[in-house]
């Protein structure tokens, strides 16, 4: 496994990854404090950052004909090595928020109803005990560890980029997680930006977007929920549907070395046939 691989895996739920519906809870307040002039050179710089990320990524959502090129789209973006960058900047300035707020769901949820209908706000809002529990869960982890290690676990994310989810030295489980936690964050940029252009959303459109934030946050928070120090309640996340990362590695390693011993002897075979 080469050494960001390694970097990024030591960090308990992938660093970053669910950062940009963390900080969609404290949006509004966020603008509020730059436009009176009190926030912070790193939270104006962090702001500014969200909203291109809303405009160049949320746009392109947004601009979905129906729900297979909106996940073809999806799947665009979890390639395109732009959206690792301007996670790990997120990330980084991110970093002095996440050791003094705490977010929660229900200012962006409120936000969202009425570019979302009634319906979705509905579901948005019954699926708020999974969000926040994702939210504290992400910073209870995160603060596990230094500044030093995020900045440099989120510097690994970037320079691996998109292969994160694809490399066969990253378990598949976590790679998952970490779609996940993606997927989810681009869905709440698209609503973010929604929100900002005060654009009703078709209602396919809508519940496609919900549908798959809601699936990203709970994929992630599979991972999370199982970070030592990091309690999550049982009736949000039950135990038998959390993953377990000591066993997950392991199991990855033990497939690895069945995997190269038995291309290894293939290429004996091919050798002595030669």
């Amino acid at each position: 496994m080469g050494d960001a691989a390694e970097r990024v895996l030591s960090l308990p739920g992938l660093p970053g990854g669910g950062l940009v519906p963390w900080l969609a809870s404290l949006w509004r307040d966020l603008r509020s404090r730059v436009l009176a002039r009190s926030a912070t050179k790193e939270e104006a710089e962090l702001l500014h950052l969200l909203e291109y990320a809303a405009s160049r990524h949320g746009d392109v959502l947004l601009a979905a004909r129906d729900v297979d090129d909106l996940d073809d789209r999806l799947d665009a973006q979890l390639d395109d090595p732009d959206v690792f960058r301007w996670n790990a900047l997120i990330s980084s300035l991110a970093l002095p928020s996440l050791r003094n707020e705490v977010a929660e769901s229900g200012s962006f949820v409120r936000a969202a109803e009425p570019v979302l209908g009634a319906g979705q706000a509905r579901a948005l809002e019954a699926a708020e005990p999974l969000l926040d529990a994702w939210l504290r869960a992400q910073q209870a982890a995160l603060l596990l560890f230094s500044d030093d290690d995020m900045v440099a676990g989120v510097a690994a994310i970037q320079a691996i980029g998109p292969a994160i989810l694809t490399r066969p030295d990253v378990p598949p489980e976590v790679a998952a997680a970490f779609r996940g936690a993606l997927t989810a964050g681009l869905c709440t940029l698209a609503v973010a930006r929604a929100i900002n252009e005060s654009a009703k959303l078709d209602g396919w459109l809508a519940r496609a977007l919900v549908e798959r934030l809601i699936d990203g946050v709970r994929a992630h928070l599979r991972l999370i929920a199982s970070v030592p120090g990091v309690n999550v309640s049982e009736a949000v996340m039950p135990h038998g549907e959390r993953l377990d990362p000591a066993r997950i590695e392991e199991r990855h390693r033990r497939a690895r070395e069945l995997a190269d011993r038995a291309f290894a002897a293939a290429r004996k075979r091919s050798a002595r046939g030669a």
